[in-house]
Formats: structure tokens, C-alpha cells, sequence
């Protein structure tokens, strides 16, 4: 299998079908390159570890679509809602308590999972037509993330089918931000401060 790369507007039907049948794209997002697929889809799923040569006890996250309604996967309460209204859509991710059992399959049995709204069109024209989709970094475990095609090419040339390319990304990933708990905690800076 050759991997196409190809400029998003060229190759989003293309990756809708992709995704559609269980398989694996790489894509621009508003921070570093991503690998998605169908957080339902065992096949998909399962291709994403084997592909970045993950540890099975290391969640995915879920990219949402802005206008989803988070509160049908996960528990939200008033200071989580001030949260998420306050820094999304953006390079944001939360980590909230799971509320629908099938996010465990990808939270790796966890009983949290990390969410983000991202703030990127091209990533946010595929959400219009799958409002959730797994994301994680497109770089093997413990590499250097991918912040242009060139560099996913170098880790999944012929390995995934489709690179949808949108120039050059960020170089740093989201602030990551647990509100699963009592005390509100910031796992890992990115971008954005939280205040």
C-alpha cells in the first residue's frame, strides 16, 4: 500500500470512506499531525497501537465536533462546563469520568478519558461528518511528533493510506487539564495557560 498525500479539499472524500471502513488517515490538526479513525471501530483502533507501536495501557483521546454534546459520553458538572466554554474550540484537551462504557475500549478500561474540541478547519470539515474521532500523535511512541507530512511519511510511508496535508503544524501538542477529580490539574503544558 503507497501513501497518498494530498492536499485536504483533494482528499477529504477520500478519507471519509477510509474511516468509514475501519481504516487509518493522518491529518492536519491546530496542534501537531494526528492519526484518526472511528473510535468505535475495534479495526481502527487496533491499527493505531500496532502503527505507533503503542502500550496497550496508554488511552487514545477523542476529538470532538464543537457543537457535540459532550455530556451523553462522559460526567459534566458547572465548573467542567466553565472550563470547556471557556477554552474550546482550542488546543485544549480534558480529561473527564466516562459515562458511556463503550469509551473504555479506547480509555484502555479506565474510568476517565481525555476530550478535545479542536480549533483547526480542515480537522473540524471531517468532524462535521464523524463527530467524535480518536486522535493521537502521527509519530511512532516516544518519537519526535510529526508537525508535516513529510515527517508522517517517515514513520508510516506505506504503512497508512492517506495523509491529508495542511503545511506546516505546531510543534507543540495541547495542554492537557484533568477535571475528573475534586482539584482541577494541569498534566502537561501546551499552548495554552490555564487560568
Amino acid at each position: 500500500m503507497e501513501t497518498v498525500v494530498v492536499e485536504f479539499e483533494k482528499g477529504v472524500n477520500n478519507a471519509i470512506e477510509i474511516i468509514e471502513n475501519g481504516g487509518v488517515i493522518a491529518c492536519a490538526t491546530d496542534t501537531v499531525y494526528g492519526l484518526s479513525c472511528d473510535p468505535f471501530s475495534k479495526i481502527g483502533v487496533d491499527k493505531i497501537y500496532e502503527l505507533k507501536n503503542r502500550a496497550r495501557n496508554m488511552p487514545l483521546l477523542l476529538v470532538a465536533n464543537k457543537d457535540f454534546d459532550i455530556s451523553k459520553l462522559v460526567y459534566i458538572d458547572e465548573r467542567a462546563r466553565q472550563y470547556t466554554e471557556k477554552y474550546w474550540p482550542g488546543a485544549v484537551t480534558f480529561v473527564f469520568k466516562i459515562k458511556d462504557e463503550r469509551l473504555k475500549k479506547i480509555s484502555c478500561g479506565k474510568d476517565t478519558i481525555a476530550i478535545r474540541k479542536p480549533n483547526n478547519k480542515i480537522f473540524n470539515y471531517l468532524l462535521e461528518k464523524f463527530p467524535l474521532l480518536t486522535s493521537t500523535s502521527a509519530n511512532l511512541s516516544g518519537s519526535k511528533v510529526a508537525t508535516s507530512s513529510d515527517e508522517v511519511l517517515k514513520y508510516f510511508n506505506n504503512k497508512i493510506p492517506l495523509v491529508l496535508d495542511g503545511g506546516r503544524s505546531s510543534e507543540v501538542s495541547s495542554t492537557l487539564v484533568d477535571l475528573s477529580g475534586d482539584e482541577v490539574k494541569v498534566l502537561r503544558q501546551g499552548s495554552v495557560v490555564i487560568d
